[in-house]
C-alpha cells in the first residue's frame, strides 16, 4: 500500500485529511492525463499501442491513433491479457511491424512490469522511454533504441531543443513546459 493513500472502504483517502478519492474519478483523471501527455509528446498521426483492457477512452488519443493492446487482427481488444512475457513481446513486435510507433502502459497497469518481467526487460533494453509519469503512464518510442539512441529526425525537420536548466539539452523540454502550462492555473508561474 502506498503511504500517500490509504484504502477506506471503496474509496481512497489522502493523508492530512484530504477529501476521499473516488476510484472511478481517479481512473478518469489518469485517462485525461494520458491524453494530455500524448498530445504534448507524441507526433500527430503516430500510432500508439495502449494496454487498455478494452477501454475505448484509453485509446482515444486526439491526433494520434490508439490501438488496444493486445488486439485482434481486426483491431478490437483481444479480450484477455497475454499468457506470458514471451507472448506479450511477440504481440508488441507484431504491432510494431504493423505500424505502432509507441507503446503506452497506463499507471493502472504497472503491475504488468512485475507480471511480464520479460516484457519489461525487452522494453528497457530495446526502446527509448519518452515518458515516465508514476501517476499517469509510461510511454516507449518503438522507433528508437534505448536512451541516447533515438532515430534521427527526417532531413529538413527542425527539432526544437531547450535546456532543462541544468545544461542538459533536450527536445522534450518544450513539450513538458507546454503540458505544465496547460495543467497549471493561469495565476501560477
Amino acid at each position: 500500500m502506498q503511504e500517500a493513500e490509504r484504502a477506506v472502504g471503496s474509496v481512497a483517502q489522502r493523508p492530512a485529511g484530504g477529501p476521499p478519492l473516488d476510484p472511478q474519478t481517479e481512473y478518469a483523471d489518469v485517462g485525461r492525463r494520458i491524453q494530455g501527455l500524448v498530445g504534448c509528446l507524441i507526433d500527430p498521426g503516430s500510432t500508439v499501442a495502449v494496454v487498455s483492457k478494452g477501454d475505448q477512452e484509453l485509446v482515444r488519443l486526439g491526433s494520434s491513433q490508439g490501438w488496444h493492446f493486445p488486439r485482434t487482427a481486426d483491431g478490437k481488444y483481444a479480450g484477455h491479457h497475454p499468457a506470458d512475457g514471451a507472448q506479450a513481446i511477440a504481440h508488441l513486435e507484431r504491432l510494431h511491424e504493423q505500424g505502432a510507433d509507441h507503446f503506452l502502459l497506463p499507471s493502472t497497469y504497472f503491475w504488468w512490469l512485475d507480471h511480464y518481467q520479460e516484457l519489461a526487460q525487452h522494453l528497457r533494453s530495446r526502446y527509448r522511454l519518452v515518458a515516465d509519469c508514476p501517476d499517469t503512464c509510461l510511454i516507449y518510442d518503438l522507433r528508437a533504441g534505448p536512451a541516447g539512441t533515438a532515430v534521427p529526425a527526417a532531413p529538413g525537420t527542425q527539432v526544437q531543443r531547450s535546456s532543462n536548466g541544468r545544461g542538459v539539452d533536450s527536445p522534450l523540454v518544450p513539450a513538458i513546459r507546454a503540458l505544465l502550462d496547460s495543467l497549471l492555473p493561469d495565476s501560477e508561474p
